[in-house]
């Protein structure tokens, strides 16, 4: 589990996203301050990235929804697993 406040692993991995005008335009309108959140004003999200890596560095899984809103299911991850 990765915690990436200001999506600094995410760049890395080009695994953000820069969200469209209308859309920042919903957020604000919705009290859902994203850039006060990530501490800067880029209005970046990261993608729902998942992934399983091996103790070798090997990656077992990986799942990059094209839909930011989408989610690998936890338990499909923990049968991997």
């Amino acid at each position: 589990m990765l915690s990436d406040v200001e999506n600094v692993v995410a760049r890395q991995f080009d695994l953000v996203f820069d969200m469209p005008d209308y859309l920042i335009d919903v957020y604000k309108a919705s009290g859902l301050d994203v850039a006060g959140h990530n501490g800067n004003e880029d209005w970046q999200l990261p993608k729902p990235a998942t992934f399983i890596i091996q103790p070798s560095g090997k990656i077992s899984f990986a799942d990059v929804p094209d839909d930011y809103t989408k989610r690998t299911d936890p338990t499909a991850v923990i049968k991997l697993l």
